[in-house]
């Protein structure tokens, strides 16, 4: 889910997405990751009638502790695997679609990579669910949805080995688009706000915790901030 504001300070610069995220500068530099080039990796098809709610009960199998919030999605959430291509060509997550429920919108295309992309708002709506807000820090919002795409690709959540190329070249491509230009704004505390900041250290902080269990957790819960998953002293 994309934004341009900053709900948790109501600013819209590079100072205030900093402090969205209880970071500084020297503490978001060392999680842009290098730009490599995104590899090119096969994207078999896949049958979206098992998508959903597949794709919820995988990530179950992949981290337990977020089992009955996984539950309640594939039970009560909407979730649109074919909105109108021309209004909603990108996929999203709303908090709550009046009913107390995240409401998921995700075009898919009949290949393997729609389960990390249903995987990566499913991430989202579990982090909504679980806090019971929106007002998260931007970069733990794609950090948990990066760390959903991450489970899912384990063994015990789908036996598909070519799923962990797939989330490779996707975290690449992320970084090759929105690297240079966080670099450039962590240069400029009045540097406008892009929501694509969010993804490098998202990235980073991401596969900094798939290793750790509770870690998932708590970020999948929304109940740790971006300056707690960096490395100790």
């Amino acid at each position: 889910m994309r934004g341009r504001q900053l709900t948790a300070t109501g600013g819209a610069d590079m100072a205030a997405w900093l402090a969205a995220n209880r970071l500084t500068v020297a503490q978001c530099l060392p999680l842009v990751g290098p730009a490599d080039a995104p590899a090119k990796v096969a994207d078999p098809p896949f049958d979206r009638d098992g998508l959903w709610p597949g794709v919820a009960m995988a990530l179950a199998r992949a981290l337990p502790q977020a089992g009955p919030l996984l539950a309640r999605l594939a039970e009560g959430a909407q979730v649109d695997l074919a909105p109108d291509p021309h209004r909603f060509p990108r996929a999203f997550t709303l908090g709550d679609d009046g009913r107390g429920m995240p409401l998921i919108s995700c075009p898919v295309r009949g290949r393997l990579s729609d389960v990390l992309r249903l995987a990566h708002e499913v991430g989202h709506a579990c982090q909504y669910l679980a806090a019971g807000r929106a007002d998260l820090p931007p970069i733990l919002r794609e950090t948990a949805a990066l760390v959903a795409e991450g489970l899912v690709c384990r063994p015990e959540a789908l036996p598909r080995p070519d799923l962990a190329a797939l989330t490779k070249a996707r975290r690449q491509r992320l970084i090759a688009r929105h690297a240079g230009p966080l670099r450039a704004a962590l240069r400029d505390p009045a540097a406008a706000y892009d929501y694509g900041w969010n993804y490098p250290p998202a990235v980073a902080l991401a596969d900094r915790v798939l290793g750790d269990t509770a870690l998932c957790w708590q970020v999948m819960a929304g109940r740790i901030t971006p300056n707690a998953l960096l490395p100790g002293p």
